[in-house]
């Protein structure tokens, strides 16, 4: 993993006090979705209201970047060995609950390892960051959430036969007038607006690290609200 510049737009001298910049070391188990999300809601700060001292500093994966969020995590922590991590800089591990690939035993191990140091945070989606996307746009009210849950691909392509999307990328695409891609996430088209609201919507859901291993729901919206001023 590597280390890159700051996301958003810059504040001037002025707007800054005798304090040091925080920093906040984000990777991501996504190689782009979630980059780009918070590369967008950066861009808003002012808008958002994010503290000003605040820097979101992305850890991009590399060719061999394994996504699995145990291997993710040791090489984030690795890559930040390489870097000046001051008293009051946070490092968040953003992954997705998805049973299929991140077991209940990895899932412990990640939580346990995070919770040696205060500075560390485990954000999760269950069952992926789609859901934060989702919430945007509407509630989980007209969702049956064990369906939500078990987040089956549905998507069948009619010559290969294989399954594509899943069922929240799915409903997302819907929401979003039949469209929704990973890699070109048009931040200031569908999320821009309504970044408040989705932190709103995902109360409704479980909040915490330890209820996100079984129960539907994210807790990104908890960490946009920590950084908010």
């Amino acid at each position: 993993m590597r280390i890159e510049q700051p996301y958003g737009e810059r504040y001037s001298v002025e707007s800054f006090s005798e304090n040091p910049k925080i920093k906040i070391f984000f990777a991501c188990e996504g190689k782009e979705t979630e980059y780009h999300y918070l590369n967008g809601v950066m861009s808003i700060r002012s808008k958002l209201k994010i503290d000003p001292l605040i820097e979101v500093i992305p850890i991009k994966h590399e060719k061999n970047t394994s996504s699995n969020p145990l291997l993710l995590l040791k090489d984030a922590l690795t890559c930040l060995e390489s870097t000046t991590f001051s008293e009051d800089d946070k490092f968040v591990l953003v992954v997705d609950r998805d049973k299929n690939s991140f077991t209940e035993e990895q899932y412990d191990e990640v939580l346990a390892e995070i919770r040696k140091n205060d500075a560390y945070t485990l954000v999760v989606s269950n069952p992926c960051f789609e859901l934060w996307l989702l919430l945007h746009h509407e509630t989980l009210d007209n969702y049956s959430l064990p369906f939500v849950l078990e987040n089956k691909k549905v998507d069948v392509d009619k010559i290969t036969r294989t399954k594509g999307r899943t069922y929240i990328e799915n409903c997302l695409k819907l929401k979003q007038g039949g469209t929704y891609s990973k890699t070109h996430l048009r931040f200031n088209r569908f999320y821009k607006d309504k970044v408040q609201q989705a932190i709103i919507n995902s109360k409704k859901y479980c909040l915490t690290e330890d209820g996100l291993k079984n129960n539907v729901g994210t807790n990104f919206g908890v960490l946009l609200e920590g950084m908010i001023k």
